[in-house]
């Protein structure tokens, strides 16, 4: 029990919100997000939510790719096919450094998702799992030098680990998809993985590095 309670609290302390220390610039335009202090002649994921007001129900639309600084000046940008909304929450991570960043535009204040992610590691050895205690979020891991990887938890659907419909969505690593280039999923955590958790309902987030 008292290796259990440990291990929780190691992950509680390493799994927390740290935007403060947000080492990549994000900038969003009206219709373009620009990412600045990227590792010269490397490459940069971008991950851009946005929720968009309908008559009935607001729309989600996502948006991953992978950019390259091919003209090593340390800046990449991501052009839209039109105006960016204001609720909109973009994720920056470059690939070779582990450096990141986590932006809104102006008038959407960025909301940090008060996450207490802990370890399942009782799924089965060798599996680690997010428990961020949210019924449906979107979950991205940036192995840097490796390959980066993501995918939509829902509470109790095909890619919540435990299928129970128990108010928590369990989001098990090796279920991520790759983006790009990337190899399948790593099934654990390792030091220095990046991880980020965007609530789409509530439009908050949680990112940091792994210790």
């Amino acid at each position: 029990m008292m290796e259990r309670f440990a291990a929780a609290c190691m992950l509680m302390a390493i799994v927390h919100p740290v935007f403060a220390t947000q080492q990549l610039r994000l900038e969003h335009g009206v219709r373009a997000v620009v990412i600045s202090g990227v590792t010269p002649g490397h490459a940069v994921v971008l991950y851009v939510l946005s929720r968009t007001p309908r008559e009935f129900e607001s729309r989600v639309t996502r948006h991953a790719t992978i950019l390259s600084d091919d003209d090593r000046d340390g800046v990449v940008r991501y052009d839209s096919d039109g105006p960016i909304p204001v609720k909109t929450i973009s994720f920056a991570a470059d690939l070779a450094s582990g450096a990141f960043a986590v932006g809104t535009p102006s008038g959407h204040p960025l909301r940090e998702l008060p996450v207490r992610a802990l370890l399942r590691s009782h799924l089965a050895p060798g599996r680690s799992a997010l428990d961020p205690e949210r019924e449906f979020y979107d979950l991205l891991l940036v192995r840097p030098g490796t390959g980066t990887w993501h995918q939509v938890i829902g509470d109790g659907g095909i890619h919540d680990s435990d299928r129970a419909i128990n108010g928590s969505a369990l989001g098990a690593l090796n279920t991520l998809r790759p983006l790009g280039s990337s190899p399948a999923a790593p099934a654990t955590f390792q030091r220095g993985d990046v991880v980020l958790i965007i609530d789409s309902r509530r439009m908050d987030a949680a990112a940091t590095t792994i210790r």
